[in-house]
């Protein structure tokens, strides 16, 4: 049984913060292109293709479609989508510990910018509440994922969000 957590949330991304990812350094190698990490991740998050799959506005075929097309990668859409599938890694060392030991003070919430393909429902049985972009129609990066995130009365508690990552 949970123990109260006197209306203090926590909130926390998943990929690279509690969970292992190789997303960027495994799309540069498919761009075959000399970027570094940095550039790697704004082209990703800049990406058309990528804002729309994960506000959940097209599906799992047209993002390979439109990926394939946008980083200029020389593989089918199928293909891509096959390696992408594979980006994720599950948690890291000692992170599904620590949050489950985090679940005893705090209301742990889960925020990420999340699709079809990498929406994995065993992260979900150590976080109280999960958003997710896909399922929010909005990317966390925008006010709105948030205003639609949070119910009220979660609004009403005192809110915290951190970098677990620097709990390791």
């Amino acid at each position: 049984m949970r123990q109260s957590t006197g209306g203090k949330v926590l909130a926390s991304d998943l990929a690279g913060v509690l969970a292992q990812t190789s997303g960027y350094h495994q799309l540069q190698k498919l761009i075959g292109a000399d970027l570094t990490d940095q550039e790697v991740r704004e082209l990703w998050m800049n990406s058309d293709a990528v804002k729309l799959f994960e506000a959940g506005k097209i599906g799992s075929a047209e993002f390979g479609l439109l990926a394939v097309e946008e980083f200029g990668i020389e593989l089918s859409s199928e293909a891509f989508i096959k390696a992408y599938f594979t980006w994720q890694h599950g948690f890291y060392p000692g992170a599904e510990d620590l949050t489950a030991s985090l679940s005893r003070r705090f209301a742990v919430c889960r925020i990420s910018n999340n699709n079809e393909i990498r929406w994995n429902t065993s992260y979900e049985i150590v976080f109280q509440r999960c958003f997710a972009s896909h399922k929010l129609g909005s990317v966390r990066a925008k006010s709105r994922f948030f205003l639609t995130s949070f119910p009220m009365s979660l609004m009403r508690t005192r809110m915290m969000s951190i970098s677990l990552m620097t709990l390791f």
